[in-house]
Parts: C-alpha cells; sequence; structure tokens
C-alpha cells in the first residue's frame, strides 16, 4: 500500500471490518512488526527504534469508541453512551 500526503493533510482510514485498517495503524504506530518500509518526511523508517518524538507526534492513531456523554437534568449528573 502507498499513502502520499502532502505537508498539513489528515489521513482517516475506513473500511470494513477485516480489512487491515488497525493492522496498518498499528504497524504505522510501531504496536506491530512490519515488512517492508515506511518512510516518513524522506526518512526511512523500519521499525520502532526509528520512530522518534517527532514522528510520534504526527503519526497517531484515534480509536472509535463509544464516548460517554454527561447530561445535565436540573443539577443531577447522568451518563449516556453515545453509539
Amino acid at each position: 500500500i502507498t499513502l502520499d500526503l502532502q505537508p498539513g493533510e489528515v489521513l482517516g482510514i475506513v473500511g470494513e471490518s477485516g480489512s487491515g485498517k488497525s493492522t496498518l495503524a498499528k504497524a504505522m504506530t510501531g504496536l506491530n512488526r512490519f515488512d517492508g518500509l515506511i518512510e516518513f518526511d524522506g526518512k526511512p523508517v523500519r521499525g520502532l527504534s526509528d520512530m522518534d518524538r517527532g514522528y510520534r507526534r504526527d503519526v497517531q492513531i484515534i480509536f472509535h469508541v463509544p464516548v460517554p456523554h454527561r447530561i445535565l437534568y436540573a443539577g443531577k449528573c447522568e451518563w449516556s453512551w453515545q453509539l
């Protein structure tokens, strides 16, 4: 797979269950080993040892999970889940 992003662009990966979204994201963030090469800012990233602070700042996973939202009723706080 080849992804080519320009400075300032944001990438969101969507797809069917089992299509490899999480596997790709985990490889890109060092959570899974991978074969091949990631190139970031013109530098090769072959594994976790090449993922310095700048790389980890710019390449992150945002997991999609239900988040509780607080609902206030006359001073009473209740939690609800948005699915």
